[in-house]
């Protein structure tokens, strides 16, 4: 929701007023982090921060908006009556966004720097995403970043005993069973390779493995886990067809027009 609030100071009554859509008091928060950084963009402010000590600031809601009510508008009409320029902590006379120059924004990143996330600072990250849709450009860019990144075995576990005993909802089970039962034959071939690549196999290696796998019996899968570098159990998932079935078909026919 859209909103005018202002960052007071409660010896003097001065204000900076600014405007935000983010969730809740998120923007304080913001501010509260370039203060204690010490680089501000309204110099007013940060000195009578350092002067004053933050235990003697405020914030506070000036006005809350509605969707059609014009946020800047608002917001200059505050700055005016409020005489935050002159009077006050506001860097501009006029109302609108300042962007922080990319020195301010290295000194943010090293003051936050291995500084850890509270419980509460991130339920109100996840609250204010909620209902935003990326972009097309944004979803490549994030799928480019995530080729080829492995989680860690501490992730591995972390991620293993947070999804321990937990029981899907029958809504949850059938939104899954359409979402696969949705897929093409080309989405789940190459969701495969994906999964062949993870395990740093090649198309012809796995057909090499499966080919033998269906000719000896389980007593001599020692000999494919060394060679192949797999586990006995990924050997058996592949010939029982639980595992790559997608792929295995394919060999299957190859098998079988060779043989006429």
């Amino acid at each position: 929701m859209k909103k005018i609030y202002a960052i007071k100071n409660k010896t003097n009554g001065k204000m900076y007023v600014g405007s935000s859509r983010q969730y809740g008091d998120n923007r304080w928060k913001t501010h509260l982090k370039i203060l204690r950084a010490n680089c501000h963009h309204s110099s007013k402010l940060q000195r009578a921060w350092n002067k004053y000590g933050e235990e003697n600031f405020e914030y506070i809601i000036l006005e809350k908006l509605n969707d059609e009510q014009d946020q800047f508008e608002k917001e200059q009409y505050w700055i005016d009556l409020k005489d935050s320029y002159r009077n006050g902590y506001n860097a501009t006379e006029t109302a609108g966004r300042v962007d922080m120059t990319d020195e301010v924004k290295e000194k943010i990143r090293n003051t936050m720097k291995g500084r850890p996330l509270s419980s509460e600072h991130i339920k109100a990250f996840s609250q204010a995403k909620i209902g935003e849709k990326r972009s097309s450009e944004t979803k490549e860019k994030m799928r480019i970043a995530a080729q080829g990144r492995k989680h860690s075995k501490d992730t591995k576990e972390k991620i293993g005993d947070s999804c321990r005993g937990k029981k899907r909802s029958e809504e949850s089970k059938k939104r899954y069973t359409q979402m696969v039962e949705s897929r093409t034959e080309e989405h789940k071939l190459n969701i495969a390779l994906s999964k062949l690549a993870k395990k740093d196999l090649t198309v012809n290696q796995l057909r090499d493995l499966y080919n033998i796998a269906n000719k000896v019996n389980k007593e001599e899968y020692k000999n494919l886990e060394i060679e192949f570098k797999v586990n006995a159990q990924f050997i058996l998932n592949l010939k029982l067809k639980k595992s790559f079935s997608i792929i295995t078909n394919e060999f299957d026919k190859e098998n079988l027009n060779g043989n006429i």
